[in-house]
């Protein structure tokens, strides 16, 4: 017998086994309502560990967190854990994975797309794409794991889609969304985060990880080097490159020493005043009273990007700016602004032509 009740009247396993690798290994499970789950945990346990066709679709979303845990960051690791939970657990978690067909994962589309939220409303398409997305990365890790032979997603069409909006403010509406909230008794405050947030393109878990050593007055310049988790715990920041030297208006750089200057001490991160719910929700607010359309914080970085293109920064510079890893990234996110941006080429080329330049160098004759 593996399975034992405990004084609290819950049940767990304490079983040995050996894994795929020829490893024997021993483990412990605690918290089961009854005997006939915890036993049924073993049975998964036991199934996925020689990678046997009667593993089950949530023994196999165990076994893709337990290795995507230590290889991404832990938000992507918590999105996928989330989805998971909601979406494909609830229909396929008891399905074992050689029942699993193209047919049954037609099924689970089926059910997607007529599922309701918590609040009694249809799913949004961004979220039924999202939901496919993980589903798809599932079966995908499990086909290159030797799990299944084919993803039974392969032949299935996608379903759901992102929804296209205007996720950034150009200066004009920026500066429309301030003087919306002027009265505002956080005013003040908030007005300083989204600025920093506006003026720096800086991601927001890099934006609370700046603590007071971050802050170079002297030369007017962030520096970034650690981000902070939604938790409010230190974490690296996403890439190499997002280790960088962010230069700042001088003016904003005294405002934020002004700030500095009322603390009593100055923490290693998260020294802004507000967090971010509640600047998230002054955000919403004052969009409202300016009558534009919400963004979210991280849209902030987005409007950054928007301004610098507006004012000619080549991509290479903006991409250093804002920590990508190459150019490419930038270009492919951003595509959308240099084409808008685009359509002023035409009145820079009439201004040059009127001045007598040549806007376009030309290799001297041979």
């Amino acid at each position: 017998m593996t399975a034992y009740r405990q004084e609290s009247g819950t049940w767990y396993v304490k079983f040995r086994y050996t894994d795929w690798t020829g490893k024997r290994r021993q483990t412990t499970k605690r918290g089961f309502k009854t005997k006939r789950d915890a036993l049924k945990y073993e049975r998964e346990i036991l199934a996925s560990a020689v990678h046997s066709p009667e593993m089950t679709v949530g023994a196999l979303c165990d076994a893709f967190l337990a290795d995507r845990k230590p290889r991404v960051r832990a938000s992507t690791y918590a999105n996928y854990e989330a989805l998971f939970r909601r979406y494909i657990r609830p229909k396929l978690s008891d399905v074992q994975i050689k029942s699993v067909t193209a047919t049954v994962m037609s099924g689970w589309q089926r059910w997607m797309l007529t599922r309701k939220s918590t609040r009694g409303k249809a799913l949004s398409p961004a979220t039924i794409q999202l939901a496919n997305t993980a589903c798809h990365a599932l079966f995908r890790w499990a086909e290159r794991m030797g799990y299944v032979g084919r993803s039974p997603l392969a032949n299935l069409p996608t379903i759901g889609h992102s929804v296209r909006r205007k996720g950034f403010y150009e200066l004009e509406e920026y500066e429309r969304f301030l003087a919306a909230g002027k009265g505002d008794k956080q005013y003040e405050a908030a007005c300083l985060c989204f600025d920093v947030l506006f003026y720096s393109g800086m991601r927001i878990a890099e934006f609370y990880g700046v603590g007071g050593e971050d802050l170079d007055f002297s030369r007017n310049i962030i520096h970034v080097r650690k981000a902070c988790n939604a938790a409010g715990e230190l974490c690296p920041v996403k890439n190499e490159q997002s280790v960088r030297d962010i230069p700042m208006p001088r003016a904003i750089m005294q405002r934020i020493k002004r700030y500095t200057k009322r603390l009593m001490e100055l923490p290693d991160h998260q020294i802004w005043p507000l967090n971010y719910m509640p600047l998230y929700k002054i955000l919403k607010k004052w969009a409202n009273l300016a009558d534009l359309p919400e963004i979210t914080l991280h849209g902030l970085r987005h409007s950054h990007v928007s301004y610098l293109v507006s004012l000619g920064v080549p991509m290479p510079v903006i991409s250093r700016r804002v920590g990508h890893a190459n150019p490419s990234i930038t270009l492919r996110v951003y595509s959308h602004f240099y084409k808008q941006d685009a359509l002023n080429v035409g009145a820079l080329l009439d201004n040059a032509i009127k001045c007598g330049q040549s806007v376009v160098k030309t290799s001297n004759p041979k």
